[in-house]
């Protein structure tokens, strides 16, 4: 019997990296990182075989890789098909958990550990918080045991696609062995095109997609430009690109593994398998504007350096002051050290 890992510290392996103050946040007019009181870690009970998250959130070690991952050279947008909750992920991760918990899963022949995997490095709720769960340096479960060695990952908050729409109750809604899922009112939207033209058949077959936030996507772009800049990952949005994270039905354009760029779940899974994530009329909005051609406008080509000794921490020029890394560890530990600290330090703000 595999004898059982014990509990580590987020907090404690992230000792030497910098929190945005909240002057940082103000100054900057920011959506934060947490929205309210964080519990101090000597506050929060850790059960044996978790963590505790940036937002204070208990999460398995069970949801991902124990064992080191390559250096990322891919960025994969998700999103949760789950309703678009203000909660700094409380709700995704305890889903994580009751999938991968100990004590949570049911152990089957063809399914040994019970487990059903999933999860992504970060998660941006509908108010624009970021929750960092998924140690950079490890593989989540997101995109498959190929590429999910080579990326960092999001989810989005919400809903996903529509067919159906109710004349009474004027509502968009879906229908499926669970019943009716109902996209909250003014807020189904048209994917759109490359050129923000409302796409004449839908996305992937679906008519209307639930809108993601537009704190969310802030937050995201900040996320993105801050992982471009650390693992060196040059990304330009022009119609290629759009086509690759956004492919036809039956298209899966990211056939290399190492190929470098942003993508979505939909680049590694062909027809309705895969939605996630769908082209949101803001979302392709602010990839265009802040990652177009210009140098002078787009960080990830004016800041690229071929030769640049990776990861890199986040410069000045990133607005986010995201500057946590979550590295658990470094990128040189092969397998982690389990250990429980003697004192759990504070966060720090």
């Amino acid at each position: 019997m595999a004898k059982r890992r014990k509990v580590i510290s987020t907090p404690f392996l992230l000792q030497g990296y910098k929190f945005a103050s909240p002057e940082d946040v103000a100054r900057n007019s920011l959506p934060p990182e947490n929205a309210g009181p964080i519990p101090r870690a000597s506050d929060v009970v850790v059960p044996e075989g978790y963590v505790r998250t940036y937002q204070g959130w208990v999460f398995t070690i069970d949801a991902w890789s124990e064992y080191s991952k390559k250096m990322p050279t891919q960025i994969f947008l998700h999103h949760t098909a789950g309703h678009q909750r203000k909660d700094r992920a409380e709700g995704t991760i305890n889903g994580w958990n009751k999938r991968n918990g100990p004590n949570q899963v049911k152990k089957t022949k063809k399914n040994p550990t019970g487990r059903s995997h999933g999860s992504t490095t970060c998660v941006i709720d509908g108010n624009g918080v970021l929750e960092r769960c998924v140690p950079e340096n490890r593989k989540a479960h997101s995109e498959g045991v190929a590429n999910s060695q080579w990326s960092v990952s999001v989810e989005l908050m919400a809903l996903g696609w529509f067919d159906k729409f109710d004349k009474e109750n004027q509502q968009w809604y879906r229908e499926s062995s669970y019943g009716k899922t109902r996209c909250p009112k003014g807020k189904a939207v048209d994917p759109v095109g490359f050129d923000l033209n409302p796409l004449p058949t839908g996305y992937r077959g679906y008519p209307k997609y639930h809108q993601y936030s537009t704190p969310m996507v802030d937050t995201c772009i900040k996320l993105i430009k801050e992982w471009c800049y650390r693992y060196n990952i040059k990304f330009i949005f022009n119609q290629k690109a759009y086509d690759d994270m956004f492919p036809s039905k039956n298209n899966t354009p990211l056939l290399r593994k190492t190929t470098k760029g942003v993508f979505t779940h939909n680049s590694v899974k062909k027809s309705s398998e895969k939605t996630d994530v769908f082209p949101d009329p803001y979302l392709i909005q602010q990839l265009k504007k802040h990652f177009g051609r210009s140098d002078k406008f787009n960080p990830t080509v004016s800041s690229y350096d071929e030769s640049a000794k990776l990861p890199r921490s986040v410069p000045p020029w990133n607005p986010t002051k995201m500057e946590i890394g979550n590295f658990k560890g470094g990128w040189d530990q092969t397998q982690d050290k389990i250990q429980i600290p003697l004192n759990f330090p504070n966060h720090k703000y």
